[in-house]
């Protein structure tokens, strides 16, 4: 768990069964009866409203609780592979953008959903709130939206 965000093992396990919650996992082909699949990465996410600052509708999003890649793993294409394919269900359910909530602190996820086209969202706390303030929050929402 990265720091700066704070555990609540109840809350998470909420989370991650709650009937709204939907998987894409990504595992090795199990080639033998003695080689097992193995996973490779997660990701875990819901369709959703969110509202938008400028007119307060509320339109659809998929958003990315969760995209877990396994050390071995990454590097590998596997987390690109799967905001891909999350992309690719909110356009065939029409969505309007793909979201998720990043720690200020995982530079490398920063850097990943960057190289990813996700740019700050127009709600997260770093684009609504004055800078002194929107440094008191340890995260940004990013989004991409869904090419038309």
């Amino acid at each position: 768990m990265a720091a700066g965000w704070p555990w609540d093992e109840a809350e998470k396990r909420s989370e991650l069964f709650d009937a709204a919650s939907r998987f894409l996992i990504v595992r090795t082909r199990a080639d033998t009866a003695e080689k097992s699949a193995e996973n490779l990465g997660y990701a875990m996410y819901r369709f959703d409203t969110e509202e938008q600052m400028k007119s307060d509708a509320m339109v659809p999003v998929v958003y990315c609780y969760e995209l877990q890649v396994a050390a071995e793993a990454r590097g590998q294409g596997v987390g690109r592979m799967l905001m891909e394919t999350l992309e690719r269900i909110g356009q065939a359910w029409q969505m309007s953008k793909v979201m998720l909530t990043v720690l200020k602190g995982n530079k490398d996820a920063i850097k990943f959903y960057k190289a990813l086209g996700y740019a700050p969202d127009e709600i997260s706390p770093d684009q609504i709130l004055p800078k002194y303030r929107a440094k008191r929050y340890n995260y940004y929402i990013l989004s991409r939206r869904m090419a038309a």
